[in-house]
């Protein structure tokens, strides 16, 4: 098997069901908006990255996928439970 047969080449499971997904979500801290407006559906067996230069608000969006922030608007869901 080539290494190139390995790369998925950005296709996607469509069919695999939505572990993680983002809805409109916002976080705002003392009047400055961290995360405006992410929408992101991350399915089984996917591997994702996230990238951007500091301040981005990279590390926000993690703590909200894994609980440790609440969203200001917007839902985060996880296997399709909502997190609130």
């Amino acid at each position: 098997m080539s290494q190139t047969s390995l790369i998925n080449q950005g296709k996607t499971n469509t069919t695999a069901e939505l572990d993680v997904e983002l809805r409109k979500v916002f976080k705002v801290f003392n009047g400055e908006t961290a995360v405006r407006g992410v929408d992101l559906n991350i399915r089984r067996g996917e591997f994702f990255s996230i990238l951007g230069p500091s301040g981005c608000g990279k590390t926000t969006t993690l703590r909200l996928v894994a609980g440790f922030e609440m969203p200001s608007a917007g839902e985060v869901l996880i296997r399709g439970e909502s997190m609130k």
